[in-house]
């Protein structure tokens, strides 16, 4: 009797174990987290989180040691009865240059990617704010498909109109109804994105606080040039390449001589070296006026755009007057609608592409 007593006590406490361990949690029924941010504050997070700042902080470091190596080695080789020969000179002399260079040439990628890093984060963050402008323009295309159905059904209910009128805007009213489910679903990979370059929990939910407005910013176009040119990731790694190769040749001929097959190939690592850099500069001068002139391009459309909208909003609410008295049609308010939404979705990505093209110029990232 004590054994079955005991039995089932042990079945009593294995029941309340069970339940216990199949009760949900507090942490499964609590929302997911919302974080209120402003645009500074997703750059903050980005540059303390994202994986490329840190990855171009990990090369400075290395970049240092290598220098600091060089100098040692070149000490040594200086202090020793080796020298003379072509490496035992090469590394007195010129790798210690090569790698101070190189380790300069760190620290500035090491800016140029946090400056990278602002880029991606503005564009993630406008691209989330004018997912949610797009979703409001789904929910007003929505708005306006369920006021046609009603004028329809009220048509149809009175005989004026026949029941294929009926099914065109229902058919109008789900195709705007699942238009708002993508929206909506393009707003959740937006701020997924984001959460990526910030470097946080992908569940994390954003609500992001800015206005998607339109605010000019003046640039001078030669100021852009002369700042990329010091400052753009591709020229300083172009330059740099070709300095070092200038450097190599250099050394090579005084030590061989200007016929020798070594300071041949040198010389044509030089030439090569000095092609690419006129093709990186080229090509950085050809996107710093294309993206220059592509925001006064955004500026003159915006203008227009807006007007645009406003007319559109105009014509369909006439076009809708006109339809519930019978003075137009159902496709006419359709098509008037349709293009209010285009109108709107014009003007954002008007408003989406001159903030981006801001933020290049802004800290001269063209490549």
């Amino acid at each position: 009797m004590k054994g079955r007593k005991k039995f089932i006590t042990y079945i009593i406490m294995a029941v309340m174990l069970v339940g216990i361990s199949i009760l949900p949690s507090q942490a499964d029924n609590a929302s997911p987290p919302v974080l209120t941010l402003s645009l500074n504050d997703a750059i903050d997070k980005a540059i303390l989180n994202n994986p490329q700042v840190g990855m171009a902080a990990a090369d400075k470091k290395k970049k240092d040691l290598a220098y600091t190596q060089a100098k040692r080695a070149s000490v040594r080789m200086a202090d020793s009865s080796g020298g003379g020969t072509y490496q035992a000179n090469l590394t007195q002399y010129i790798t210690p240059k090569v790698a101070q260079l190189e380790g300069e040439q760190a620290e500035k990628v090491y800016e140029i990617t946090i400056n990278g890093v602002k880029v991606e984060v503005e564009q993630a963050f406008y691209n989330l704010i004018q997912a949610k402008e797009k979703q409001t323009i789904a929910e007003n295309a929505l708005l306006r498909a369920d006021d046609q159905l009603k004028i329809a059904n009220a048509k149809f209910n009175i005989g004026s109109v026949a029941k294929q009128e009926v099914l065109a805007a229902e058919a109008a009213q789900a195709s705007a109804r699942a238009a708002l489910t993508s929206a909506r679903n393009t707003y959740h990979l937006n701020t997924m994105e984001l959460d990526t370059i910030m470097g946080l929990d992908l569940n994390t939910v954003l609500d992001p606080q800015g206005v998607f407005t339109f605010e000019k910013q003046e640039f001078e176009l030669q100021k852009l040039l002369d700042t990329a040119m010091v400052k753009e990731s591709s020229i300083i790694k172009a330059q740099d390449s070709y300095e070092m190769a200038q450097w190599n040749y250099d050394y090579t001929k005084s030590y061989y001589g200007p016929y020798n097959e070594d300071t041949i190939k040198s010389e044509q690592d030089k030439i090569t070296a000095g092609l690419s850099l006129q093709k990186t500069k080229d090509n950085l001068i050809t996107n710093v006026n294309k993206n220059y002139y592509s925001k006064l391009a955004l500026e003159e459309q915006y203008d227009y755009l807006l007007k645009n909208v406003e007319l559109k909003k105009e014509v369909y609410r006439l076009t809708q007057l006109s339809y519930e008295v019978g003075m137009s049609t159902l496709l006419d308010a359709q098509k008037a609608s349709d293009a209010e939404k285009q109108a709107e979705l014009d003007l954002s990505d008007c408003v989406y592409q001159y903030n981006v093209l801001k933020s290049s110029l802004k800290y001269s990232i063209f490549s």
